[in-house]
């Protein structure tokens, strides 16, 4: 089997009412699950009070910039931006 020969059986695969009914199954079901998601609306800050200095640790987990932290599983985000490295741990840097 060529490969145009390949593309065409799996259109034809795709194109199986079963599956197109799949498909839009599918996407009605994801809008609903995104819709329910933002209908409790923001919850607002109440006030901010200064914990004092801390020491921190910049933490790089698999490309990923949001995280759950301290006791309280407080979600953040590292907007950063991370530039190309050598090291074998980035932001290691050895002294």
């Amino acid at each position: 089997m060529g490969g145009i020969e390949g593309l065409l059986l799996g259109f034809q695969i795709a194109i199986t009412p079963f599956n197109l009914l799949m498909a839009v199954v599918g996407i009605v079901l994801g809008t609903i699950i995104g819709v329910l998601h933002g209908l409790g609306g923001a919850t607002p800050i109440q006030s901010v009070v200064p914990a004092g200095e801390h020491q921190a640790h910049n933490l790089v987990v698999d490309e990923e910039n949001t995280y759950f932290v301290g006791k309280g599983g407080l979600l953040v985000h590292d907007n950063e931006f991370r530039k190309p490295t050598r090291a074998i741990v980035p932001g290691l840097v050895r002294d």
